[in-house]
């Protein structure tokens, strides 16, 4: 069992990048999926995208996009932080191995603007609006990508496999 268990961790950390895009490319589907079912009348299988997507976000109306008229599964700040995920993981494909890993202190810097949206909402400060929400949310995630993906290379990829990708480029 060890022997399996060991080759499906061996094949997951030498796939990561590829389940992490397709994972976030799944999750925005799904967003998009939910009113275009409700569009058809397809009621059924939009309640249940509904349903479980609440696991991920509370789908408030004031803070959702609208698609045919109906409500997408997740709301603004979610989809621009999938979405923004997804191109930045489809992105690093193209420079895997050469790109520094973005430094913690950056990280916290992109991440002033998404906490002040948040608090300052959550404190009844201010409203923000959809334009607030989406771009603090996708610069988070850019930054967070770049400060996380090529970690997550240095410490699932052995060293040959990102100079092989290096030197092919």
């Amino acid at each position: 069992m060890e022997l399996i268990w060991g080759l499906r961790g061996q094949l997951l950390a030498a796939h990561w990048l590829p389940l992490a895009n397709l994972a976030m490319a799944l999750t925005l589907a799904g967003a998009v999926a939910a009113p275009a079912l409700r569009a058809v009348e397809l009621d059924v299988a939009a309640e249940a995208i509904y349903t479980l997507y609440l696991l991920l976000c509370p789908q408030r109306p004031s803070h959702s996009y609208f698609l045919f008229g109906y409500q997408l599964a997740l709301e603004q700040r979610p989809v621009a932080m999938v979405a923004v995920q997804l191109a930045a993981g489809l992105a690093y494909i193209l420079v895997r191995g050469r790109l520094r890993p973005l430094d913690w202190r950056w990280l916290a810097l992109f991440s002033l603007p998404l906490a002040w949206d948040g608090f300052s909402q959550m404190f009844d400060l201010r409203d923000s609006d959809w334009l607030t929400r989406s771009w603090t949310g996708g610069l988070f995630n850019l930054a967070l990508v770049w400060w996380a993906y090529p970690r997550l290379d240095r410490a699932l990829l052995p060293a040959p496999t990102l100079r092989r990708d290096k030197a092919e480029s």
